[in-house]
């Protein structure tokens, strides 16, 4: 699995709502590499934590509230 993909499929779990552990999870990779991802996701994009995004998100029409339940597993 490329970084890119890992990137990528980071992007669409966070939008899920998933956390660092339930993205490992989904990944078979350590919660910390999770964390890494995340970080320099949200470097890259100059944000500072997953709070701001998902208020980006709503400010951009990119996410509705019902897109940002958790899921069903409660992962």
């Amino acid at each position: 699995m490329t970084v890119s993909i890992l990137l990528a499929d980071d992007q669409a779990m966070i939008r899920r709502g998933l956390n660092n552990a339930g993205i490992a999870a989904a990944l078979v990779v350590s919660p910390s590499a999770v964390g890494t991802h995340v970080d320099r996701l949200l470097a890259d994009v100059g944000l500072r934590d997953r709070a701001e995004a998902v208020r980006r998100a709503y400010e951009h029409g990119l996410v509705r509230p019902r897109d940002l339940r958790p899921p069903a597993d409660g992962a």
